[in-house]
């Protein structure tokens, strides 16, 4: 009965950050709501069943490689040098942030990666609880790095091209 209540809080919750138009306001809202819920003691969500997660698993990766197309490689294909350097700075910088984070602030390391690691939220938040790391930290981080990255990259570009 549990699951079904949060189902429902989680339903609300995203409906809410779509309307008041939160980055990722149906994955930002739904999370923020269980948490709310869940924090106050109001109502304890179990974790999903294990179908359940595999499924949703599926389905993250049905999204995210929906996104990848015969243009998009071609595109990619143009770039590949700064797109590849790109990528190993990232991780290099995931990295460093990473064992900082887990030596100066206590984090373990899952959770220190998996929070510093780029990409999408929902993607990484599923990939982190798989690997045991603390998902709600998780979560917490790409939060504000996607609400830090949708405030601050406007205002970065009207700065840079002035």
């Amino acid at each position: 009965m549990n699951l079904i209540i949060g189902f429902a809080v989680a339903a609300v919750g995203g409906l809410i950050g779509v309307k008041i138009g939160l980055p990722q306001g149906a994955l930002l809202g739904a999370l923020i709501a269980i948490i709310i819920v869940n924090a106050s003691g109001m109502l304890s969500t179990p974790r999903l069943p294990a179908p359940l997660l595999l499924a949703m698993y599926v389905l993250i990766a049905v999204e995210l490689g929906a996104g990848v197309n015969r243009s998009a490689l071609q595109a990619l294909s143009r770039v590949w040098l700064p797109a590849v350097l790109f990528v190993l700075v990232l991780l290099a910088v995931t990295v460093v942030s990473s064992l900082l984070m887990s030596k100066f602030f206590g984090l373990d390391l899952a959770t220190a990666i998996f929070g510093t690691s780029p990409g999408a939220l929902s993607g990484i938040t599923a990939m982190a609880r798989q690997e045991g790391a603390n998902a709600v930290v998780v979560a917490a981080m790409h939060t504000l790095r996607v609400v830090a990255i949708v405030v601050a990259t406007p205002i970065i570009y009207r700065m840079l091209v002035k």
